[in-house]
């Protein structure tokens, strides 16, 4: 039987595996685009807020940060958190 392979998931509404780690399943012509294992596959649905918070700048504030308060007093605060 021939034929093309379908993803698992639709990847315009759900985040999913990059094509690159996505593996074909010969029995079912699917490729199983799922994130993560099998251990630990968590399905999150694309939303304006996802796209929101994935839209942050994160870099640029701890920058901004960096360049008010100064490096040394963010390292000293997450070394008092960490130990």
């Amino acid at each position: 039987m021939a034929g093309t392979y379908v993803d698992v998931l639709d990847e315009r509404k759900l985040v999913a595996a990059s094509p690159d780690r996505s593996v074909p399943n010969r029995r079912w012509r699917v490729r199983d685009n799922l994130p993560g294992t099998p251990a630990f596959c968590p399905l999150v649905r694309k939303t304006s807020e996802l796209d929101a918070a994935a839209a942050v700048d994160i870099r640029g504030l701890l920058d901004e940060l960096a360049s008010e308060f100064g490096e040394d007093v963010q390292m000293c605060r997450c070394a008092r958190r960490s130990g």
